[in-house]
């Protein structure tokens, strides 16, 4: 099973009479042809990885993981309410299925300025 650990920093402003920035900093583990299956909470279409873990981001703590993938030529990225260590790796949930990443936020902080 590869594993990869990658540094995701997204950064959202919101205006109003003051300007309030919310930043998430997280690190990221990608599992590729894993899927964590029972755990999903929303599907939606995302361009790409990167794009549906944004989505996972805004959704947080409610979100802990992402399986992404193509289904029926659409781009589909699924939010879950576990990670691997809630959810217990060697779990029935967690399962092999070609095509699909898994990806799970570590670390996560919030930080506002």
């Amino acid at each position: 099973m590869k594993a990869a650990l990658i540094t995701l920093t997204v950064t959202a402003s919101m205006s109003s009479l003051m300007t309030a920035i919310h930043g998430h900093s997280s690190f990221l583990k990608t599992v590729k042809d894993r899927y964590l299956d029972g755990h999903v909470t929303d599907r939606l279409k995302a361009s790409s990885v990167l794009s549906c873990v944004q989505l996972c981001l805004r959704r947080t703590p409610r979100c802990r993981s992402i399986n992404y993938g193509e289904e029926d030529g659409n781009r589909i990225c699924e939010l879950n309410d576990k990670g691997l260590e809630s959810a217990n790796i060697d779990s029935s949930s967690f399962v092999s299925m070609s095509g699909f990443i898994f990806a799970q936020l570590l670390n996560l902080e919030v930080c506002t300025d």
